[in-house]
């Protein structure tokens, strides 16, 4: 079903040709089948409408696939936006949207959760890994928390944490005649990959995340730290941010660009 309020807002995005990109929110159990498979292809179904009725009105507006479907809670009815599933239809979404040749944004930063503890940290990992290797093009949530609801700064400076993690996941392993070759050379001298030039060339090139957060030192040395977690360090980094951050003065002219933006702006689109 499409509420008159929503076809005319369709439409007038249309019109001024925006760029379009509807976003569905089934819950699987409640406002979709409880099946993952079944629920998609209603989400599915959801989206198209939407899409037909857009580019009826502009033919070639540019649109942006995107999905939100989420499973209830058995014992509560609530929406669960942590679980795995969320990942797997995250992922189902982003392969949908791809055959049709559009360019797909999901949810995956994401979790139940209302705290940053090993829950927040698994539900969040899995949802935005599993539709990142899926190819998405876009994957929000960053900085969410209890299904969206609320947000935490230091949820962001974690988020920024996996982010790189997933980036590194999505790239795979290189292969080439260099990945090969050295293993020949240096057995061929010192038998220490640690003097090779090599190791310092692939250590800056990414092929090992180092990660700012995350405890990869001794029991001692943690211990000499007070036992700090990833989540303090997020707090006190979040903190440091919002304390010291300046953010630099646009130049004249990017300003004078923006002003223009604006104005033209203003003369091509009205408010609904």
């Amino acid at each position: 079903m499409y509420p008159s309020h929503i076809c005319r807002a369709i439409i007038r995005i249309a019109q001024k040709g925006i760029a379009f990109g509807p976003l569905p929110c089934p819950t699987a159990g409640t406002t979709a089948p409880f099946s993952i498979f079944s629920a998609v292809t209603q989400q599915n179904a959801e989206i198209l409408g939407s899409l037909v009725l857009a580019e009826l009105v502009n033919p070639g507006l540019p649109i942006i696939y995107c999905g939100r479907l989420a499973m209830m809670e058995p014992r509560t009815g609530m929406s669960v936006w942590g679980g795995v599933e969320l990942g797997i239809a995250s992922a189902a979404t982003v392969e949908i949207g791809h055959y049709y040749g559009f360019p797909v944004n999901v949810y995956g930063f994401s979790t139940n959760a209302h705290t940053l503890d090993c829950q927040n940290g698994f539900e969040r990992g899995l949802n935005a890994l599993l539709p990142a290797l899926a190819g998405a093009d876009e994957i929000s949530g960053i900085g969410e928390m209890e299904a969206g609801v609320m947000g935490s700064y230091s949820q962001m400076v974690i988020d920024n944490e996996f982010i790189k993690s997933i980036i590194r996941a999505r790239n795979g392993i290189r292969t080439d005649p260099e990945t090969i070759n050295i293993i020949t050379k240096a057995m061929a001298g010192a038998h220490n990959f640690l003097a090779e030039k090599h190791t310092m060339e692939w250590l800056h090139s990414g092929e090992v995340s180092n990660s700012r957060l995350a405890e990869r030192g001794s029991w001692d040395s943690w211990k000499d730290k007070y036992g700090e977690g990833m989540s303090k360090k997020a707090q006190k980094e979040a903190e440091k941010i919002l304390r010291d951050h300046a953010v630099p003065p646009l130049e004249d002219k990017q300003e004078q660009e923006l002003d223009l933006l604006l104005k033209t702006a203003e003369k091509e689109i009205t408010v609904i």
